[in-house]
């Protein structure tokens, strides 16, 4: 669940910073908070334990199913990022990286939140990159005011 909030908010403030999703695939208003369901099949079989390796495509549910387990030494997927969004990653994670799952979750589940705008449309539904956007925005803009609020 860790894993899952941290790629929300490094997306969110990657749209805002550097003009771009960091993220290709749409999160999902899950019970637990924002969820990118790829990200979700990748590392669901790790369940609360920490990742202590890359993840490669062996790590999904068709290549288990049809390779009769993980392929450890399968190539890992890497990211090409610029040095913006390098930054974009180290600061969220000096900034979040030490709450959990669940505190990041309850952080993301306040009224007025994308998560919640899209929950309140119904469980699972996509989170609009727009209402992303206009979130981190709103952030950036009260931190400069001296008004910052959580994530």
């Amino acid at each position: 669940m860790q894993l899952q909030k941290l790629a929300y908010i490094a997306n969110g403030w990657n749209t805002v910073i550097n003009g771009e999703k960091l993220i290709s695939d749409t999160a999902q208003a899950w019970t637990f908070g924002p969820v990118y369901p790829n990200l979700y099949e990748h590392t669901k079989y790790f369940g609360k334990d920490p990742i202590g390796r890359l993840i490669t495509p062996a790590d999904i549910d068709v290549f288990r199913f049809f390779a009769h387990g993980s392929d450890k030494d399968a190539p890992a997927y890497k990211a090409d990022l610029t040095q913006q969004e390098r930054d974009v990653i180290s600061h969220v994670w000096r900034r979040y990286g030490t709450l959990d799952g669940i505190k990041l979750s309850e952080l993301t589940h306040q009224p007025g939140t994308p998560w919640f705008k899209a929950y309140s449309r119904g469980k699972n539904s996509e989170l609009r990159d727009s209402d992303i956007e206009e979130h981190y925005l709103k952030i950036a803009e009260k931190s400069v005011a001296g008004q910052a609020q959580e994530i």
